[in-house]
């Protein structure tokens, strides 16, 4: 994902912008007031997923774990 805003998305479970299980690369994205009920509010990473995350911003996310990103 490259030059991208996830904004105001909400998850009942995990990752409330992006849940990922596989390989993942964000790149110059904001990602900005999401929630997810349990964890990673705007980014959540399975144990087995693979995450790159560079020039990008988080703020204002929240979750119970992991308000921005769960990894």
């Amino acid at each position: 994902v490259r030059d991208s805003t996830f904004m105001a998305n909400r998850s009942a479970e995990n990752g409330g912008a992006l849940s990922n299980g596989g390989t993942l690369i964000v790149d110059a994205c904001t990602l900005r007031d999401n929630a997810a009920a349990s964890f990673g509010g705007a980014v959540y990473n399975s144990p087995r997923g693979v995450l790159r995350m560079t020039r990008s911003t988080l703020a204002g996310n929240t979750a119970r774990n992991g308000g921005g990103l769960f990894n």
